[in-house]
């Protein structure tokens, strides 16, 4: 039988197979000892961008600026494999938030001014922002559903779970409450084989 690990007597079990300790961290049981599990390199680097080495694509970002999550988000254009930190996705939210804000702050003078007593005048300030709300829409839609499936692989649960923001009425709060799951370990199985 093995000794278990000195300290272990501190260590709760849990029901799923785990323990946890007074420093919250988790650690599998196997047998009488428990072992910490493998986490991704980056979860045990500090979040300092100038004492870290890159960070490769294909990992998540744990502790991303908003510089590195838009460049992330961009570079990863369509990519559904592998995991998304929360960094990067609430600093990519903010960004989306700010181009479509500004895109309505545009949009709405624009659309009072071509206001006439008897409808609508469609004229080139109306023009231009639609085609740029057009033009966002169609670039940033197929990243945003990568980096919500790559969030959710993040927090160990299947991409597919996105489909559920779908529902009617309950589906934004059912998405929002899968995404600020916190980082899940296991999500690793979402990450590709190193070939």
């Amino acid at each position: 039988m093995a000794a278990a690990p000195r300290g272990a007597e501190r260590f709760l079990s849990t029901s799923d197979g785990c323990c946890t300790g007074p420093d919250l961290g988790r650690m599998i049981l196997a047998g009488d000892a428990a072992i910490p599990p493998r986490l991704p390199r980056e979860a045990t680097m500090t979040a300092h961008s100038g004492d870290r080495a890159p960070v490769p694509l294909d990992q998540p970002y744990y502790g991303a600026t908003l510089p590195i999550a838009f460049t992330r988000f961009w570079r990863k254009y369509a990519t559904f494999s592998g995991r998304a930190s929360r960094s990067e996705f609430w600093w990519w939210m903010l960004c989306g938030g700010i181009v479509a804000a500004v895109i309505v702050a545009i949009y709405v003078p624009s659309l009072l001014a071509a206001r006439t007593g008897h409808g609508l005048r469609w004229d080139t300030g109306l023009t231009v922002t639609v085609v740029l709300a057009g033009a966002w829409f169609v670039a940033a839609i197929v990243p945003s559903l990568a980096l919500a499936w790559r969030r959710l692989h993040d927090a160990n649960l299947r991409g597919l779970f996105w489909l559920l923001g779908l529902i009617p009425s309950v589906g934004w709060i059912m998405m929002l409450v899968l995404i600020l799951q916190p980082t899940n370990p296991r999500g690793i199985r979402f990450d590709r084989a190193a070939a």
